[in-house]
């Protein structure tokens, strides 16, 4: 005879049912739209920044495939400006070199060890909350309005800074299982949402652990609906189902030299970091609707000044 299941066990599963029900309900294109990003679409109506011609077709790559690229000097014109980013990147990185991750893992290791040893955050990241810092050159670049009006035009409503992080993808062994990042997923923070990924080092090759991008699996898209979001989690397919599902020609592997930078709806499905023969570089920072639920990843500063800053930023860090 077959036990019967605790009643604890039936109304856990009640409450995550509704918990997932009410994600689901503020998903919805009316109430995240025209109600939870009411007032962003007013800022962003109100305060259009003019983006120039290289933004616009940004924003139109993103809109029909949910990734654009372009190297960082197209659409800055500041010729210093990836240099600086690189210096302070060496700064953060040490002079300590650490040895490159290990492989098989060892057993009772939870996956986020394993993103210890296969990525190191040199800032933000990895669970821990940096303090926004004005006059760092990264969050200046987060938050220009070139970098803003993108991702507004994209969402259709002023963006709010998510998070960002300062990584370096370390060397695994050929062959070593994927984890987490490295493994194709869907990103649970918003119904649409876009990270800006600016590699700081070359990626020429699928040895270097390039971003790699499934188009048209952003909302819109006709692969939007292969292994969807969960509210309010992400998704995680089987291992090679999504190559069993999508043809090549649809799968985007970001090769790129130092200052390549990707605009990308984390929605759809993507991966990357997956490093075998040379360590990654690379800035992220990730932007939102005024409809996601998700905690912003850094902390403001008591006192922090946003008088000088432009409507966009404001309300980015508001």
């Amino acid at each position: 005879m077959q036990a019967k299941k605790p009643k604890t066990d039936f109304w856990h599963r009640q409450a995550e049912r509704l918990w997932h029900g009410y994600h689901r309900l503020m998903r919805t294109w009316p109430i995240w739209y025209y109600v939870l990003n009411r007032s962003s679409r007013e800022v962003w109506r109100r305060h259009q920044p003019a983006i120039g011609a290289v933004a616009h077709a940004l924003i139109a790559r993103l809109e029909r495939d949910g990734i654009a690229v372009v190297p960082l000097g197209e659409l800055f014109e500041d010729p210093l400006l990836l240099s600086r980013l690189q210096a302070i990147t060496r700064e953060r990185q040490g002079s300590a070199a650490l040895p490159d991750a290990v492989s098989p893992r060892p057993e009772g290791e939870t996956e986020k060890d394993v993103e210890k040893r296969f990525m190191r955050y040199l800032w933000g990241g990895g669970g821990t909350y940096p303090v926004i810092d004005l006059e760092d050159p990264f969050i200046q670049f987060a938050l220009d309005e070139r970098t803003l009006g993108i991702i507004a035009a994209y969402l259709g409503s002023a963006p709010k800074l998510q998070g960002f992080s300062l990584q370096e993808t370390r060397i695994v062994p050929a062959g070593s299982p994927s984890y987490l990042s490295q493994r194709w997923h869907r990103d649970p923070d918003d119904k649409k949402l876009v990270k800006a990924f600016l590699y700081l080092s070359d990626v020429l090759d699928e040895g270097a652990g390039p971003f790699m991008y499934v188009k048209y699996s952003h909302f819109g898209g006709r692969w939007r609906n292969l292994y969807p979001q969960r509210p309010p989690v992400g998704r995680y397919p089987p291992s090679g189902a999504v190559e069993a599902a999508v043809s090549g020609d649809d799968i985007r592997v970001c090769l790129g030299r130092a200052g390549t930078l990707i605009f990308c709806d984390t929605s759809g499905l993507h991966r990357g970091g997956y490093s075998t023969s040379s360590r990654r570089l690379m800035f992220v920072a990730g932007f939102v609707s005024a409809a996601s639920r998700f905690q912003a990843n850094y902390r403001r500063p008591p006192g922090l000044a946003l008088a000088g800053l432009s409507p966009l930023a404001r309300h980015a860090l508001g």
